[in-house]
C-alpha cells in the first residue's frame, strides 16, 4: 500500500505511515525497539516535495577506539 502525503503535517503523516506499518509488523520487538526516519526530496525541476517516513529497527553507532 502506498501512501500519498497531501497536505498533512508531518506528524500527522508519520501516524499514517506508522499505522500501515503495524497492520503487518505488529510485535513486542517493534513496541520497544522500533522508529522512523524522515526523507524529504525536492524536484529540483518543478520544486514537488515528497516526503517519506521509512522504519528501522536498529542504529548503527560508531564505537570510539582508543
Amino acid at each position: 500500500m502506498t501512501i500519498e502525503i497531501t497536505n498533512e503535517t508531518d506528524e500527522e503523516a508519520s501516524f499514517k505511515f506508522w499505522s500501515n506499518h503495524l497492520l503487518r509488523n505488529r510485535s513486542i520487538i517493534v513496541d520497544l525497539m522500533a522508529g522512523q526516519y524522515k526523507s524529504t526530496l525536492v524536484c529540483p525541476k518543478c520544486k514537488r516535495i515528497s516526503k517519506t517516513f521509512d522504519p528501522f529497527l536498529s542504529l548503527s553507532l560508531p564505537i570510539p577506539h582508543k
